[in-house]
């Protein structure tokens, strides 16, 4: 575990203690950045400690079990079928897709059927890679080894609930613009709600607001296609989750400018969020919730 020096969204070095929880009996602390808002976890795993979490300990973290359950399952597959109804009008072709932490490959499998196209997954997990793999998608472990195949760049790359993982999401979402995606492709990322989802896990190095996320892309060189704040197949009534579509600029046109949305409100929004879940989650259970099946 390390603590961070400096906010990765504008480098400066102040921080203000945000929320502390209990995860399974660790205690996982989260500051704000009190130049821009941002939301991250101090102390946090280093890279090397990351990697070994997510290839064997993740989904016994999360599941008690590092197997597929059959109601992660379920849940995976109905958010790639909600996820396709957002982006079908705005993608009208798919030749190449890459999903980055695919998981069972339930969208890599919705995507090929809707556009029929070539689908290429990274997944570090091993249960769940050998899993998707069975099913006949394919799977590399990692970055490195998709490196090495020497892939095609791809038209269409997907990144559902994976940047909040990520230790430097700028420099990755650069290389992918640089190295990977197609200049005429689409990037598409949902990651939990900063204001209204519960966000905060051992897993989760950074909670994004709608805000902290647009200049992430901002950064990284993509110009933002549309932001939605929606509660997806799991509530008609919460924004839990925040999902962007996305083109890449060329590289001389990425703006130098950082645009800073502050940390004034951010505590007090996210109170707000907490209260709102926890008071429908109580009065009103099944109006607020919706089971995936």
């Amino acid at each position: 575990m390390h603590a961070v020096d400096s906010c990765p969204l504008c480098q400066h070095t102040s921080f203000a203690p945000f929320q502390t929880v209990d995860d399974q009996g660790h205690d996982i602390h989260y500051v704000i950045c009190k130049n821009c808002g941002l939301v991250l976890q101090s102390p946090r795993m280093n890279e090397s400690e990351l990697d070994e979490f997510y290839a064997s300990a993740y989904r016994v973290h999360q599941h008690a079990t590092e197997d597929p359950i059959e109601k992660d399952l379920r849940m995976q597959q109905a958010r790639a079928e909600y996820t396709l109804t957002l982006v079908r009008d705005d993608i009208k072709e798919v030749r190449r897709h890459m999903d980055i932490g695919s998981s069972s490959g339930a969208f890599l499998r919705a995507v090929e059927v809707q556009y029929q196209c070539i689908g290429i997954g990274i997944e570090p997990g091993d249960a769940y890679r050998e899993y998707s793999r069975t099913r006949g998608n394919h799977i590399h472990p990692s970055h490195e080894k998709l490196n090495e195949a020497n892939e095609e760049r791809f038209d269409l790359i997907s990144m559902m609930h994976v940047l909040e993982h990520l230790p430097d999401p700028i420099t990755t979402l650069d290389q992918l613009r640089n190295d990977l995606l197609a200049p005429d492709g689409h990037l598409l990322i949902e990651v939990p709600n900063l204001f209204e989802h519960a966000s905060f896990e051992l897993a989760h190095l950074y909670a994004f607001s709608p805000q902290t996320l647009r200049e992430v892309l901002r950064q990284a060189g993509y110009k933002i296609l549309w932001l939605r704040t929606h509660g997806g197949f799991r509530s008609p009534i919460l924004k839990l989750y925040i999902t962007v579509l996305a083109v890449p600029l060329a590289k001389a046109k990425v703006p130098h400018k950082i645009y800073l949305p502050g940390a004034f409100g951010v505590g007090l929004r996210r109170r707000l969020g907490t209260i709102k879940r926890n008071f429908l989650t109580k009065h009103l259970p099944d109006w607020t919730w919706q089971s995936p099946s």
